[in-house]
């Protein structure tokens, strides 16, 4: 048996699956922690779902596995795919996203919002009340945008763009070791030299503020593909 699977993985599991006990212990005993995760990795960033990727190393899983989630449209131009690596750099290094939410009477609603990505999931904070809040208890199914690079290149007519869009489920974080530390992380990323200030605000804030945790379903990165030509030949000059 490998290494203990984390929380988050297990969480991912019992949420996102109708199991029987056969099926858990399938999951827990025979795979190495080390493949679970690249497993799952590729699963939220692939467009086949995780119950053919299972179905494929292991038959007898496959007997016991139903995915409550719908399969996630492909995408037309998978050249342009993003690899998993570059996809949660990425999501790391932005400042900001667009959280997009069902609003009332039909209509989306987007939000810029400040964000850290940690342990697989996008954290943002907000008040306890307001109109984000209130859609997210009606409504847990989020899609959430972080542009990386948008060059606009005029004598092209075109832009050389680099993104990664999110789908997954929204919840108020009401644990609050994991409120904490997603606190901590965005004082951390935001106002770094400022950590002692951000721990008095976020005790003084404390019952004031929430923190949103997005566990996230299917997740894409695309890139221009003038961005993927140059990459490969970068690639194919340092082989030389």
């Amino acid at each position: 048996m490998g290494s203990p699977i984390p929380s988050t993985v297990l969480s991912y599991i019992n949420s996102n699956f109708t199991t029987d006990n056969s099926y858990k212990d399938i999951i827990k005993t025979k795979y190495k922690y080390e493949e679970i995760n690249l497993l799952f990795r590729y699963a939220f960033h692939s467009v086949i779902g995780i119950d053919i990727i299972i179905a494929a190393i292991d038959p007898i899983a496959n007997t016991t596995i139903q995915r409550k989630t719908a399969m996630i449209r492909k995408m037309r131009r998978e050249k342009q795919l993003l690899p998993v690596e570059i996809t949660e750099d990425v999501l790391r290094r932005g400042s900001d996203g667009v959280l997009a939410l069902a609003g009332d009477n039909g209509y989306p609603y987007a939000v810029p919002v400040n964000y850290v990505f940690d342990a697989g999931k996008i954290y943002f904070h907000s008040a306890t009340s307001g109109y984000k809040i209130d859609l997210i208890e009606k409504n847990d199914k989020v899609s959430f945008c972080v542009i990386d690079q948008n060059q606009i290149v005029p004598e092209e007519l075109t832009t050389y763009f680099r993104s990664v869009i999110i789908m997954g489920r929204a919840k108020i974080i009401r644990d609050e070791q994991e409120k904490r530390r997603a606190l901590e992380l965005l004082v951390e990323k935001y106002s770094p030299g400022y950590e002692e200030y951000g721990q008095q605000s976020i005790q003084k804030n404390w019952h004031a503020v929430c923190i949103v945790g997005i566990e996230i379903e299917h997740m894409t990165g695309k890139e221009a593909i003038e961005i993927v030509r140059e990459r490969k030949s970068s690639s194919s000059e340092i082989e030389k």
